[in-house]
């Protein structure tokens, strides 16, 4: 006898693993108007053909499966939450956040120490700061690579987030 979706449903939020639901496929279709200054459409498609444990991908003190960006800092007591990156691609994300942690204090931790990992600060003026919503914002050159680093806050969180990429030829 074949399983109810319930009884599936059940087990899967028991164990945290999506696949016990069974394969699932996620789509979600935008179609751009003249008004928006875009034609086209935008597609995003996930599917999921083996197990997902949902459970291990977010870690309650933990981290997150991934890895942190080659040759980036990373400050004390930061929980990595997420590790993004298309293989073959020279570009990735990496989020982190701190219970209570204070947004200034960490991008200032960051402004000093990106370049003592040897990386070269972009700045329009010595010492430049820049915050725009609230959002602390550094942008750092090392060879052929560019990293940006994102300090904000999200609720009681402060968050970090690092996006790396190579620079185009």
């Amino acid at each position: 006898t074949s399983e109810s979706l319930l009884d599936r449903a059940e087990r899967a939020l028991a164990t945290g693993r999506i696949g016990d639901l069974g394969h699932l496929r996620y789509i979600y279709v935008e179609r751009y108007s003249e008004e928006q200054g875009r034609y086209g459409t935008h597609i995003v498609s996930i599917s999921s053909d083996d197990d997902l444990d949902v459970k291990r991908l977010f870690p309650e003190t933990a981290d997150a499966p991934g890895r942190d960006p080659e040759g980036v800092p990373r400050a004390e007591n930061l929980q990595r939450i997420l590790s993004a990156f298309e293989v073959g691609k020279p570009y990735g994300m990496t989020i982190y956040s701190r219970r209570g942690g204070d947004p200034g204090r960490l991008a200032a931790w960051y402004r000093r120490e990106l370049p003592r990992a040897g990386w070269q600060l972009v700045e329009m003026r010595q010492g430049e700061r820049v915050e725009i919503d609230g959002q602390h914002l550094l942008t750092g050159v090392r060879d052929e690579r560019l990293v940006t680093v994102v300090v904000g806050r999200q609720d009681d969180l402060a968050t970090v987030t690092v996006l790396t990429s190579d620079e185009e030829p």
